[in-house]
């Protein structure tokens, strides 16, 4: 319980850039003196630093997260052939979830076969499937967090997310390695994420080439946990060569 409110105080306060240890105590519902302990532990780890009136990010390298938006005007080209090819894998009868990067948003336009479930908890997924009758949405529900326009589940709501039998999960990173795997920068969707890796039949990782050989806060994947990566171009060998090692099939858009 602690590690997880260290990794959320540390998350919000490089969202909001600051944040005052009463503002702490509100947000998260802990003592002042908790809010010190707590403060304390993040700075001498040297991932906040102590200002005047409460704390900051140690680390400029760590900056706040871009808006849903910024990152959706961003590798436009190469987000929308990775939607095309992701697409094409889902089949009549598929039940997949669709996980909340702005290059998911590339795949429900593209889907053609029938009777798909799709689970998801992006907002802006949920409303794209509203144009395609051939689709059946299905919200997690719980809290929406305005900075990636998805919803978030508490750990009650998470057990019956694990129940559903899901074929496909195409999921998203902010950052992936060889060495971190696929990584996220919010703390709030990473059990989701973990789940549906684990609930999934295939998994594939949609990823345009900015995002390998960066990691960001939070690991919920190995990349050996993925059967499919699809990706606008072909990254360094090295990641060919553990595909190749870990049976993993790489699937690569050729973008101009």
């Amino acid at each position: 319980m602690k590690y997880d409110r260290l990794n959320s105080i540390q998350e919000y306060v490089y969202h909001k850039g600051s944040a005052s240890l009463d503002e702490l105590c509100s947000i998260f519902e802990i003592s002042k003196s908790t809010a010190r302990r707590d403060a304390a532990d993040l700075v001498k780890r040297g991932l906040l630093k102590k200002v005047y009136g409460g704390l900051k990010p140690a680390n400029s390298s760590w900056n706040t997260p871009l808006t849903f938006h910024e990152r959706h005007v961003k590798n436009t080209e190469e987000k929308n052939k990775i939607g095309v090819l992701a697409a094409a894998y889902i089949k009549d009868n598929d039940v997949i979830f669709v996980d909340s990067g702005t290059t998911m948003l590339n795949i429900v336009p593209h889907i053609v076969a029938a009777n798909v479930t799709v689970l998801t908890n992006n907002l802006q997924v949920i409303y794209d499937c509203l144009a395609h009758p051939h689709l059946k949405a299905i919200s997690f529900g719980g809290q929406l967090d305005i900075q990636t326009i998805s919803f978030y589940s508490d750990h009650g709501m998470m057990q019956n997310i694990s129940r559903y039998n899901v074929n496909k999960s195409f999921m998203a990173a902010t950052g992936i390695s060889i060495e971190k795997g696929a990584t996220n920068s919010t703390n709030s969707e990473l059990m989701l994420k973990m789940t549906m890796v684990e609930q999934s039949d295939e998994c594939f990782l949609l990823v345009d080439s900015s995002k390998f050989d960066n990691s960001t806060l939070l690991t919920y994947a190995s990349l050996s946990d993925f059967q499919y990566v699809i990706t606008d171009k072909n990254p360094d060998q090295k990641y060919v060569n553990y595909f190749q090692e870990y049976n993993i099939k790489l699937i690569t858009a050729h973008v101009p």
